[in-house]
């Protein structure tokens, strides 16, 4: 919430939801979020499996991706590719993180007290994210 908070987004703007990661939790949770009286202009899926069962719900509500709502999902795959249209999604540096973890491992084996790592995600554009409806864009030559 804080990066949408930062780039000048309403708090009133921001609904989270949790859920358990079970597929009925994500599908109720959009159900709620499209039953508000100010539905969302974008979702953020937990994975690409949630983000597959959204884009259903969606899709059954009459929705369209990215029209009519911004659909994104966490953990990048190569198959969000397959999505129509393509996923966007946040992608995690899994090299990074793995060799952080292998040397946090051989630091405690050595006895010594491991050190912290956050590798930087990147958001991976694709073709499920567009402003919101109603809104100008800019483009450039």
């Amino acid at each position: 919430m804080d990066g949408l908070l930062a780039q000048g987004v309403a708090r009133r703007d921001i609904t989270v939801l949790a859920g358990d990661f079970r597929q009925p939790s994500g599908e109720r949770a959009t159900e709620r979020l499209l039953g508000q009286p100010h539905p969302p202009t974008a979702i953020f899926a937990c994975d690409g499996f949630d983000g597959r069962r959204r884009a259903e719900v969606l899709r059954r509500a009459g929705m369209r991706v990215p029209r009519d709502v911004s659909l994104i999902a966490f953990d990048d795959a190569p198959w969000f590719d397959l999505f129509d249209p393509p996923l966007t999604a946040v992608a995690q540096p899994v090299a990074e993180m793995a060799e952080a973890a292998v040397r946090a491992m051989l630091a405690l084996l050595r006895g010594e007290s491991p050190t912290g790592a956050n590798p930087p995600c990147h958001l991976v554009r694709r073709g499920s994210c567009a402003p919101p409806p109603g809104h100008a864009t800019t483009t450039n030559p």
